[in-house]
């Protein structure tokens, strides 16, 4: 008669020998141990951030940087030395800084750039012995822009959130030069009388989408949602005339027949595409989670961290 205790040594064991390989992968775990030190102080760089816009005035951000785990505001800049230069070192113009700007730590001069042409940027601190320099490329805009109204669907009123989706064709003709076209679309207020639209009168729409590959949405080189841009590397197609067919999604407040959508194609320089997406990338990549993967954000900025950009803008809208 066989025991009633007979004991199964495979299936007792198991869960011990499940247990051994946890403790034998914890040892090896603890074995390569890595400590970070993050009390270590550390120098405060200049963080300069700058976009220029032709026949735009110029303008430049400078703070210091904030520590790794600091918890206190950038600090403004209020005592550099901001030099536009040409690309053979002439100086074109000096910013001043505007303390009474409601974001601080802001430099600006009357002087505005052209497009198609590269120039120099100096943030210097001669108080504290820092240079910051970057080179910025202005690129030149597209030509021949025009915009076609398609179709529009009419949002279902028996959505919880209904949306016009109305479908465009833009075409402009470009010139070859280096960059990258930004599509973005937007609602302008059509009761003011400024052309091109004043940023008071623009208000964002849902998305902005196209089946076309070589225009990355929003889930592709540009991270957030919202921001309703597309981009196209200029290097994908040969030169001359782009067409691309888009969908934008708007709320109700089109039907007050004072909106109307508008778009701006945008070209900007190579520096300027790279630091926005990998900043944009960077913020959203942790989502509160300690353990993510670390980012890294494009800098362009010698002796320090940030960016300095070009881009043409060129606004169009169904006439």
């Amino acid at each position: 008669m066989a025991s009633p205790f007979k004991f199964d040594f495979v299936r007792e064991f198991r869960p011990m020998r499940l247990l051994a390989a946890l403790a034998a992968a914890t040892l090896s775990l603890g074995a390569c141990k890595r400590e970070i030190l993050f009390d270590e102080p550390s120098s405060r760089l200049l963080t300069v951030y700058s976009e220029l816009t032709p026949g735009m005035p110029a303008w430049v951000h400078a703070t210091r940087s904030t520590e790794l785990l600091g918890d206190d505001e950038p600090m403004p800049v209020a005592d550099a030395v901001v030099r536009w230069m040409g690309e053979d070192g002439a100086l074109l113009a000096t910013a001043t800084y505007q303390p009474d700007s409601a974001r601080g730590a802001w430099y600006a001069t009357p002087w505005a750039p052209t497009a198609g042409t590269t120039y120099r940027l100096e943030v210097e601190v001669p108080a504290d012995d820092l240079l910051a320099a970057a080179r910025v490329y202005v690129p030149t805009p597209a030509t021949n822009v025009r915009v076609d109204s398609l179709f529009t669907v009419e949002p279902d009123p028996n959505d919880w959130f209904p949306l016009r989706r109305s479908t465009y064709e833009i075409a402009f003709v470009d010139d070859g030069t280096p960059g990258v076209f930004v599509l973005r679309a937007l609602m302008h207020n059509r009761t003011g009388t400024v052309w091109p639209p004043a940023d008071t009168n623009l208000q964002v729409v849902f998305s902005l989408n196209s089946t076309d590959p070589l225009w990355e949405t929003n889930g592709g080189r540009f991270s957030r949602l919202g921001t309703a841009r597309l981009a196209l590397n200029e290097d994908l197609i040969p030169n001359g005339e782009r067409l691309v067919r888009v969908e934008v999604a708007y709320g109700e407040f089109g039907d007050l027949g004072g909106f109307e959508v508008v778009f701006a194609v945008e070209k900007w320089d190579s520096d300027l595409y790279k630091a926005i997406v990998s900043q944009e990338k960077a913020s959203g990549a942790g989502s509160f989670n300690p353990f993510v993967q670390p980012t890294t954000s494009f800098t362009n900025v010698a002796g320090g961290i940030g960016y300095a950009g070009g881009k043409s803008r060129v606004w169009v809208r169904k006439e």
